[in-house]
Formats: C-alpha cells, sequence, structure tokens
C-alpha cells in the first residue's frame, strides 16, 4: 500500500515506514535529495572526517575486529549509502554478524531484510525468527512488527492474544504506533474487549508525539465518551511511565530542549539553527525528513 515514483528506487536511499493498512514497518525508498546526512556516534574528532572516509575505515576496523556496535553502525552506512556506495548484502553481512553475537537492533534490522528481500533472499520465517529474538530482548520494533502479524495472520497464524501481549510491551517502552494500535483494538472491541477509556489513554499518547492519524483518532473516541471517561483517559495518560527493556520504570521524559537530547550532535545543531532562524521569521519551520535504522532517535528529535 506504501507507493513510490520507480525512478527512486536506483538512485534513492532507504528508511522504514509503517504500512497504513496492515501497520507493518517496511523499508521503502526515497530520494536522496530528501535524506539529510546521519552521522554515526563516533568520538567527535572522526564525524568531521567521516565523509573522507576516516569515520568509515575505525567503523570497519572495530567490526572486523568484532566491536557489536561498530558492526550495527557500519551496516546502517551501507544501508542507507552514508559515507560508502549502498550495498544491502553488506548491510545485511554485518547485522547478522551482530546479531550472532546476540545484539537486538541487529536481530530486528536483519528480520526487516529478511521481509522485505533487501540484500537476501525473502524469507518471511527468517523475518520472524529475528523479530521472535529481538522481541524477546525488548526491542519495541520487533514488538511492534511481531503484533502486526499476529493481529493480522500474516506469515504466522492468527493469534489475537499475542498482538496483544506485543503491542502493550511495545507500548509501554513508547512505541507510538504500538500505542495507536492498541488505541484503535480497545476501540474496535473485537481483539480486546471494549474499553473507549484505554483506548483514549494510548490513542492521547500517541498524539502526544505526533503520530499520524492518534488525534483524530482521540477526537472520535471522545464523540463517543462522557466527560468522566475522557477526565480518566487523560488521567492514565498522565500518569503513564515507560517501561525500559530492562524492566525498570521510568517517567515519560521526552526531551523538550535539543540541549536535553543526547547524542546525534551535528544533526542537532543543524536543526538548532533552522528552528532559530524560523523562530526570528515569525514563520512556521519547513518540512524536514529524518531518516535512520530504529534506536537512532528520529521520533524523539521529530518531538
Amino acid at each position: 500500500g506504501i507507493e513510490f515514483d520507480a525512478s527512486q528506487l536506483e538512485k534513492g536511499g532507504t528508511r522504514t515506514v509503517e504500512c497504513p493498512h496492515c501497520h507493518l514497518e517496511t523499508i521503502v525508498f526515497v530520494p536522496p535529495s530528501l535524506v539529510p546526512p546521519r552521522i554515526p556516534p563516533v568520538p567527535a574528532s572522526d564525524v568531521a572526517r567521516l565523509d573522507h572516509g576516516e569515520g568509515i575505515k575505525r567503523l570497519r576496523n572495530g567490526a572486523e575486529a568484532g566491536d557489536v556496535e561498530a558492526q550495527v553502525l557500519l551496516a546502517g552506512c551501507y544501508a542507507a549509502g552514508e559515507g560508502i556506495p549502498q550495498d544491502y548484502a553488506e548491510a545485511v553481512k554485518w547485522w547478522r554478524k551482530a546479531a550472532e553475537q546476540g545484539n537486538a537492533t541487529a536481530r530486528c534490522n536483519l528480520g526487516m531484510a529478511c521481509g522485505a528481500g533487501w540484500g537476501v533472499p525473502q524469507d518471511f520465517s527468517e523475518a520472524i525468527k529475528w523479530w521472535h529474538e529481538a522481541a524477546e530482548q525488548g526491542d519495541a520494533t520487533a514488538q511492534f512488527n511481531l503484533g502486526a502479524c499476529y493481529n493480522n495472520g500474516e506469515h504466522v497464524p492468527q493469534n489475537h492474544d499475542e498482538a496483544i501481549n506485543w503491542f502493550r510491551k511495545a507500548a509501554e517502552q513508547g512505541k507510538t504506533s504500538a500505542q495507536h494500535a492498541l488505541a484503535m483494538l480497545y476501540d474496535e472491541g473485537e481483539a480486546v474487549t471494549q474499553d473507549y477509556v484505554e483506548a483514549y489513554k494510548w490513542a492521547n499518547l500517541a498524539a502526544a508525539q505526533n503520530f499520524e492519524g492518534a488525534q483524530v483518532l482521540c477526537d472520535k473516541l471522545a464523540g463517543k465518551m462522557t466527560s468522566a471517561q475522557i477526565t480518566e483517559g487523560q488521567r492514565r495518560s498522565a500518569a503513564f511511565t515507560v517501561m525500559r527493556a530492562d524492566g525498570s520504570l521510568t517517567l515519560q521524559t521526552t526531551p523538550k530542549l535539543f540541549s536535553e537530547f543526547i547524542g546525534q550532535k551535528r544533526v542537532k545543531e543543524r536543526l538548532g539553527l533552522a528552528v532559530a532562524a524560523a523562530q526570528r521569521r515569525r514563520e512556521a519551520l519547513g518540512h524536514i525528513l529524518l531518516v535512520g535504522p530504529p534506536g537512532s532517535g528520529k521520533t524523539t528529535l521529530a518531538y
């Protein structure tokens, strides 16, 4: 259900989006002109030299020495063609090495590559296997993808209990797509007992992070709820705490300032300049597309 100009497939970069029909996250292509630089979090002294190959060389040395984080970052560079020629097979190679060492992000990305036939023959059973392993480790994207598969009966037997289980785990970690999915399920009342208050809670949380369609769902739910129910839904949203992958709790503390956001120094500097300029002109900020693998901070920066 996601359409792009075929000419973009040869020269474009990539990004992960959610299918509007089945809500499964997948990799799609975008024109290179829309892809801003994404600098891997290597030391600042290397960042300035990344375009000249020094940063990539450092990553490759670390990856070949078995450094898991370097393998994941190098795979991301190959997948997006950043600082190095785009090569999906090489991306999969390094994701696989990191996945075999137990890295959850690599396992999730490898699952997406297998499901999309991205650098490897398309194999949904392999995709499900890697997503299961990543989800068990607490990767929210893998949890959401499994939830979508079980909810729709895609590549696995349909199982609403499993779908709710994985959606909830991802939603509790702050995954907005999972929060929106839970809201829709509680609204529909087919896979789970209908509960408008719980639906409103999850929709409100997703809307707070500008998830597409979440505010529309909130408004739709409000039209079917009493004032007391809306108040309760808002109370539950305000009391929400993020459950980390290790089981610990933290308050929903999305950074409100660029200075509070950890990492992506160069991207923050560019965004900060753009925002400041728009504020001085008293104009709305122009459209900005944030592209990168899971865990790179796209949603938080967008918020």
